[in-house]
């Protein structure tokens, strides 16, 4: 079985001492056996080093950096140690189920266009799949939709990208958005991990500065696609973006524009099947407006709402409506 190609799990972790021993574990237990399991670890002052020297018999790998210097550093110092011929991410703090790394492998060398290989996540869940190439790239237009801790990728194409240590925390995010032109995308319909969301973790603890990141690589995401970016919208996407819902009628009706002239482009243009872009357009936007007026007073909502599309009046009336019957 050592004859599969190996496998480089890279696990950056920073004061990870509560988690991190299930991590390394269910790393430890994958039924893929061929893995080298990378620890970087970025400055901890916990016990985290203590908890990961303790699995050095089982060929676990420690890297010590002298100084805290942030996520994409560490992942970088751990892709260049790599001898893998794939990159597999982990967290200290999430667990994989135990054939997760089979099943990317196996995928991935069924799959050689693909670049960017992830999976479902046990802990959150949506109704959106965002399983193929195209959902995907159509749901990196408006948001983040691939979790960065179930990623595997062909280490020639992470070694030839890296990543960009200024752009933490938005730092998957700007990857992806490098990668476009790449190759395809794909995520596994299988819940593989089981991720923990924190309150206190760095996407939240900055989130204000994640959002100001994330505005550039929008523009970088929308004109790799072929759509014109109208600067006069960027106060309005800004918003959207970091679920802002206190903008004025006349903001939000911007937005709504906005969301038309993508449409617009696209059926000009043809970047994406005209229906499926259509349809995940149509979703962000009606839960952007139903969110808008659920999180505003009375008194604030009456005039957006005069002002709203038919349309979208018709998908406001049927929330409150749902909401009432529930």
């Amino acid at each position: 079985m050592k004859d599969k190609p190996l496998v480089s799990v890279i696990l950056p972790t920073y004061n990870g001492a509560e988690c991190i021993a299930e991590a390394i574990q269910s790393v430890l237990d994958q039924t893929y056996p061929n893995i080298e399991l990378i620890v970087v670890d970025d400055g901890s002052t916990d016990g985290t080093k203590a908890i990961v020297e303790s699995f050095s018999d089982k060929g676990v790998q420690f890297v010590a950096k002298p100084k805290n210097s942030g996520i994409a550093d560490s992942l970088n110092v751990g892709i260049l140690q790599a001898k893998g011929q794939y990159f597999a991410r982990m967290d200290d703090d999430d667990v994989c189920m135990p054939e997760r790394l089979m099943a990317q492998v196996e995928f991935l060398e069924q799959h050689p266009d693909v670049v960017v290989c992830a999976t479902n996540d046990q802990n959150k869940g949506g109704d959106r799949p965002y399983l193929t190439d195209t959902e995907l790239k159509i749901g990196l237009l408006f948001r983040n939709v691939i979790i960065h801790a179930s990623v595997m990728m062909p280490m020639e194409v992470i070694k030839k990208y890296m990543y960009t240590v200024d752009m933490v925390p938005s730092e998957d995010y700007d990857l992806w958005s490098r990668l476009l032109n790449e190759g395809k995308f794909y995520k596994l319909e299988a819940p593989l991990m089981f991720i923990r969301y924190s309150a206190d973790g760095q996407t939240a603890t900055r989130r204000h500065e994640q959002l100001h990141l994330n505005v550039g690589i929008f523009k970088r995401i929308a004109r790799c696609y072929g759509f014109n970016w109208d600067e006069a919208y960027e106060s309005a996407v800004f918003k959207y973006i970091g679920h802002d819902y206190s903008m004025p009628a006349y903001t939000l009706l911007k937005l709504i524009e906005w969301f038309e002239q993508l449409l617009t482009q696209n059926n000009i243009k043809g970047m994406f099947p005209k229906s499926t872009f259509e349809n995940e357009l149509r979703y962000q936007e009606n839960t952007f407006v139903t969110k808008y007026f659920y999180n505003r007073t009375l008194k604030d909502k009456i005039m957006p709402f005069i002002k709203l599309p038919l349309r979208l009046k018709l998908q406001v009336v049927k929330f409150y409506l749902n909401k009432h019957n529930a």
